[in-house]
């Protein structure tokens, strides 16, 4: 095997890989002899190369990188159960198999600078739409990086159920206009004062003088914020 190749390889043999589960509550010691030097963590092909190849330090810093890089395959895998579309996604894994290292490397380089293990897990997400051809790689990487400016509340805003969102005089609204900045949503309120009547005037009424006076603000998801939803829901 080609040093180049290393984590295309390892990559490829954990597509579909099952990946060990630990309970919430599991102890330091069972934690250790998961990340130690022959730990089941490390026996993840993708898992195990990415330690080496970044050269963790400290013992803390080892754990936190072993479980997003965990919580990335695990993910990944999730939408992999049936051994046919495993199979597909290797193919298609494999047809570009200079370009992957590239893109693995981006990856790696993203884990490790995220903070928590739910940004791993939609990183994992994007990367799986990739591979089924549902997006680009330039599409990837602009969501790769929206994703990396997520605060906690920002994501569960953007994924809610309603499509729009009201803000009531701008009182909690923080994280909707972090949205905003990212292009995830845009500001659809209606102030217009004018209202068509029946005879084909326009006019103004009360509840619409009243609507101009308001100091709520109604914004939507944009294209770009639905299709980023579609994949990580």
């Amino acid at each position: 095997m080609e040093e180049n190749n290393y984590l295309v390889d390892s990559f490829c043999a954990s597509i579909g890989a099952d990946v060990v589960e630990f309970a919430g509550e599991t102890t330091e010691l069972v934690i250790d002899s998961a990340t130690g030097e022959n730990g089941v963590l490390k026996d993840i092909p993708f898992v195990g190369i990415a330690v080496k190849l970044c050269n963790i330090a400290s013992k803390v810093h080892e754990k936190h990188s072993l479980y997003k890089l965990k919580s990335f395959i695990d993910t990944f895998n999730s939408g992999s159960i049936e051994p046919e579309k495993a199979e597909a996604r290797k193919k298609n894994f494999l047809a570009k198999k200079n370009f992957r290292k590239h893109e693995l490397e981006y990856l790696l380089i993203l884990i490790e600078r995220y903070i928590g293990y739910d940004k791993p897990k939609m990183l994992a997400k994007l990367y799986a739409a990739y591979l089924d051809d549902i997006i680009i790689w330039d599409e990837l990487t602009m969501y790769a990086e929206v994703i990396d400016r997520f605060l906690p509340l920002d994501c569960n805003t953007l994924i809610s159920d309603s499509k729009k969102i009201t803000v009531h005089r701008n009182i909690g609204g923080e994280a909707v206009l972090r949205l905003v900045a990212l292009g995830l949503m845009v500001d659809v309120t209606d102030n217009n004062p004018f209202v068509h009547h029946g005879n084909g005037n326009i006019g103004m009424d009360w509840d619409s003088l009243m609507k101009t006076q308001s100091k709520d603000k109604v914004y939507s998801r944009t294209e770009f914020g639905d299709k980023l939803v579609q994949i990580l829901k």
